[in-house]
C-alpha cells in the first residue's frame, strides 16, 4: 500500500458517522463484552466537513457502538468510487392477496397499480413479481423527492413484520454463486437511488430498510485488526490516529499486507 492510500484510512469519533439504513433485529443480541478487535475499517464516505455517511455494515457499526467505543477506524472512500446496487428481493411465503392487504392497511402510501401504468407525481415505484408469474407495481408516497420514500418505509415495515426478506443473487452469469432468495419466491424490484439520497435519509433520520440497497467501493480495506482497548481509552484521538499508522507499518515491514488483484487491501495476513 502506498501512502497515498493510507491517507484514507484513519480514526473517526462515532458521532460522526451516520447510518443511511436501519439496523437489523439480529444486531440487537450481537455480543458486546466480548470485543476485542475490530477487524475490518467502516467504509465512509464525506458528507460535510465533519460528518461521514456509513456505507455498509450498519449492524456491525451498533455494535461496536454499543460495546463503549467511541472512536472506530474507517476507510474514507471518493464518491466517484462508489457504486450504488438496489437489491432485487426474494419475500418467501408473500402471496398477492398478503401485498394488497398490505396496500389496504396503507392506502395514503402504497398504491397497487399495472406494471405499464405511469407513476404519479410524488410517488415512486417498485415492481413485484408471484411465484405464479404474475406481476404488479406499488407506487409508494415520496414526497420529498429524494431521501428514502415514505412509503418504502411503510411497505418494508409491514414485511418485516410478517416474514423476511432476503437480497436475490441472480447466477444466469456467475455458476459459482450461491442464490440467497428462494427461487420460486415472490422478488420486489427497486429502481435506483443515488448517493444524495442516502445523504438525505442519513441527515433526516429516516432511515432506507436494512439490506435494500448495497454501496461498493471500487477498492476495498479489510483485516485492520484494531484492537478496541485503544479505541475505547480516553486519549487524543491524534494518538490513536498515530497508532494506526505504526500498526500498518509494521505489518508491512513484517510483510504480513498483501494486494488482491488492486481492489482488496488484506493489513493482517
Amino acid at each position: 500500500m502506498n501512502s497515498s492510500d493510507l491517507l484514507h484510512i484513519r480514526i473517526l469519533a462515532v458521532e460522526q458517522i451516520y447510518p443511511f439504513e436501519t439496523a437489523t433485529d439480529e444486531s440487537d443480541s450481537s455480543p458486546d463484552d466480548d470485543l476485542r478487535l475490530v477487524r475490518d475499517p467502516f467504509p465512509v464516505v464525506a458528507i460535510s466537513e465533519q460528518g461521514f455517511l456509513l456505507l455498509q455494515d450498519t449492524d456491525r457499526f451498533q455494535s461496536v457502538v454499543r460495546a463503549g467505543l467511541i472512536h472506530v477506524p474507517v476507510q474514507v472512500v471518493r464518491e466517484p468510487a462508489l457504486k450504488l446496487c438496489c437489491e432485487t428481493l426474494s419475500l418467501p411465503g408473500l402471496e398477492s392477496d398478503d401485498l394488497m392487504a398490505v396496500a389496504r392497511r396503507n392506502q395514503d402510501d402504497i398504491i397497487p397499480a399495472r406494471p405499464d401504468q405511469g407513476v404519479p407525481d410524488g410517488y415512486y415505484p417498485v415492481y413485484v413479481r408471484f411465484a405464479s408469474g404474475d406481476s404488479t407495481a406499488l407506487f409508494l408516497r415520496h414526497s420529498a423527492g429524494i431521501g428514502c420514500p415514505e412509503g418504502l418505509t411503510r411497505l418494508f415495515a409491514e414485511i418485516g413484520g410478517s416474514g423476511r426478506y432476503l437480497p436475490l443473487v441472480e447466477t444466469s452469469s456467475r455458476h459459482d454463486q450461491l442464490l440467497k432468495g428462494g427461487g420460486s419466491d415472490t422478488t420486489l424490484t427497486i429502481p435506483g437511488f443515488a448517493i444524495a439520497d442516502l445523504r438525505m435519509a442519513a441527515a433526516a433520520g429516516e432511515l432506507f430498510p436494512a439490506h435494500v440497497i448495497r454501496v461498493v467501493p471500487d477498492c476495498r480495506v479489510l483485516a485492520i485488526d484494531f484492537p478496541a482497548s485503544v479505541l475505547k481509552a480516553d486519549i487524543p484521538l491524534e494518538e490513536k490516529q498515530a497508532f494506526l499508522h505504526d500498526l500498518i507499518a509494521l505489518r508491512e515491514q513484517a510483510n504480513r499486507t498483501s494486494i488482491v488483484e488492486g481492489r482488496v487491501y488484506i493489513l493482517n495476513r
